[in-house]
């Protein structure tokens, strides 16, 4: 496996890893931990689509950060909240108004 590209994010880095040709992990690893092979969210076969999720991911998480969320497994998560698949936000590629209005 190959990290394919990787940004900052909330404390926390975002990876795309290479599994083979036509599959790409998205994951997020501590950055207190840079050798952690991290916690994969979502797979894609396509390298672009994986981008654009890590990227949209990062976004999200800040916004869910904001409003008292926290990433449990593949959950975000809050006390008093249902707990938000993070899969349903980075297939939906959902807009900033839309993954605003879960964590409300």
């Amino acid at each position: 496996m190959t990290v394919k590209y990787t940004i900052e994010c909330e404390g926390s880095e975002i990876l795309v890893r290479e599994v083979d040709s036509s599959n790409y992990q998205l994951c997020i690893r501590a950055s207190s931990n840079p050798l952690s092979k991290g916690n994969i969210l979502e797979t894609y076969s396509e390298y672009n689509r994986a981008i654009r999720a890590a990227d949209h991911f990062c976004q999200s998480y800040a916004q869910a950060k904001e409003h008292g969320f926290y990433l449990q497994e593949t959950f975000l998560v809050k006390p008093d909240k249902e707990p938000i698949p993070v899969a349903a936000i980075l297939n939906e590629e959902m807009k900033r108004e839309q993954v605003d209005a879960l964590f409300v």
